[in-house]
């Protein structure tokens, strides 16, 4: 039997027999196939077509003496648009598993700035969920709180602050408010009195919904030892541009010395003018280590311009390139074409690597490899501009393990005619920019020296 059953303007093959009932179309596809059984009829049933008027489909009447069943063939919209929506499908995948991708690098990125952050912070810190349970402390914390009592995971920051009911009373107050507040507070431990330094960050969302909250207790002495470095500062620097001058006389004093002595006929005068020499280079070396201890406490504030950190590199390099071109050291170079251009100051970074690469070779010997790499990295820190990266790796011998926490110090250092005071230098103008400078260092592997800086634009 040949009906339209579906109102798609083509004709529907209808065939039943005592195995049941099937519906084609006219390509003779299977539109509609069920055993009797499925269908819930006996093998003497009959059936018929009942016209619904010009409103509704046709209906598929099927009688037995077991029961009737009442069916109608309608198109699957679905179907139809089969060819656009299959490629939908396949795109709308794409797109949520690249979502998600991001979603979870930046989770992990954000989480493993926060586990930086509670290792290296010199204050205390305390990470809270939007319901007040704890996520993560450092140690830092339980110090400056005078808390015994072990803090787990879970727990409800209540339980932390037992002891100190004026605290838990500020921090309910301020995440309230929920709005990142600074304050200084006072509390009492043992019927002793401290000042700390209060901060809270409402850790939000992207529709300023929190879902945490950073609570970091600092302390205030620091902050004023800080104040009385600064002092003392000024007072060794006064000191060290004074001896200059007594310096320059008694130079000036053993040149004309020497050149006495050596227009004399004293016996001994090959000995005078050893130990005159000696007297001088010592002195040259006291006037270098003053120079540059001038020159690290006089450092100005950077002078920012928009420059090219890539350029401000090879200037640098510039410096060295007879080692390079003549030379037994190799250099190769990655650098991101991504880096844009950012503000710093280019003479003093230029300084910064000037160091960093004069050490390297010195390091080496002269014979090895540097390796230099530049990456744009985004800021995890909401509103934060990227970052800058620059990697210096030298093959050298590496830093001893025992010097490794001194060679930031001013006047630590293993060379014998060294100052002491590059790497100094060096970290000051980096963190005057507001940046980072690290290393990573294995004897006999090499060294390599990382500095951050936010890309100001």
């Amino acid at each position: 039997s040949y009906q339209d059953l579906n109102w798609d303007k083509q004709p529907e093959l209808f065939v039943y027999g005592s195995h049941g009932v099937m519906i084609l179309n006219e390509k003779l596809e299977t539109l509609f196939n069920r055993t009797l059984k499925e269908l819930n009829i006996t093998p003497d049933y009959y059936f018929s077509i009942k016209w619904n008027g010009s409103q509704e489909l046709p209906s598929l009447c099927f009688s037995s003496p077991e029961g009737t069943g009442l069916f109608r063939l309608s198109v699957n919209p679905v179907y139809t648009w089969r060819y656009l929506i299959f490629p939908l499908v396949i795109g709308l995948t794409y797109l949520s598993l690249v979502i998600i991708h991001r979603l979870a690098a930046f989770f992990f990125i954000y989480l493993g700035f926060l586990l930086v952050y509670l290792k290296s912070s010199r204050n205390g810190v305390l990470i809270i969920d939007y319901k007040g349970r704890v996520i993560s402390f450092n140690q830092k914390f339980l110090s400056l709180l005078h808390i015994a009592n072990p803090i787990r995971r879970g727990e409800h920051f209540r339980k932390i602050f037992n002891d100190h009911p004026e605290l838990l009373v500020i921090v309910q107050s301020l995440i309230k408010q929920n709005q990142e507040v600074s304050k200084q507070i006072t509390l009492k431990f043992d019927g002793k009195v401290f000042e700390r330094r209060l901060y809270l960050k409402p850790l939000t969302s992207w529709f300023d919904i929190p879902y945490g909250y950073l609570i970091e207790i600092g302390d205030v002495q620091t902050s004023e030892l800080g104040e009385r470095a600064r002092i003392w500062a000024k007072t060794v620097q006064k000191l060290a541009h004074d001896i200059k001058t007594p310096l320059s006389s008694i130079t000036v004093g053993l040149k004309t010395l020497e050149h006495y002595i050596v227009s004399s006929s004293l016996e001994n005068k090959q000995e005078l003018q050893e130990d005159l020499h000696t007297m001088r280079t010592e002195i040259e070396r006291i006037h270098a280590i003053t120079k540059s201890f001038l020159k690290f406490t006089n450092l100005e504030s950077p002078n920012y311009r928009l420059s090219d950190i890539h350029q401000c590199l090879q200037q640098s390099l510039n410096r060295f390139k007879d080692f390079f071109e003549h030379g037994s050291i190799e250099l190769s170079m990655d650098l991101d074409p991504e880096m844009e251009l950012f503000y710093f100051d280019p003479q003093q970074m230029e300084m910064v690597f000037n160091i960093i690469l004069e050490n390297a070779i010195d390091a080496m010997k002269g014979s090895g490899s540097i390796a230099i790499q530049t990456t744009r990295v985004e800021n995890v820190i909401e509103n934060a501009p990227p970052l800058c990266e620059i990697e210096i790796f030298d093959s050298g011998p590496g830093i001893p393990l025992d010097q490794q926490n001194s060679i930031f110090e001013p006047f630590f250092t293993t060379k014998k005619d060294g100052t002491g005071m590059g790497l100094a230098i060096a970290k000051k103008i980096v963190e005057d920019h507001s940046g980072t400078i690290t290393f990573y260092s294995k004897e006999n592997l090499g060294t390599t020296f990382r500095i951050t800086l936010p890309m100001r634009r």
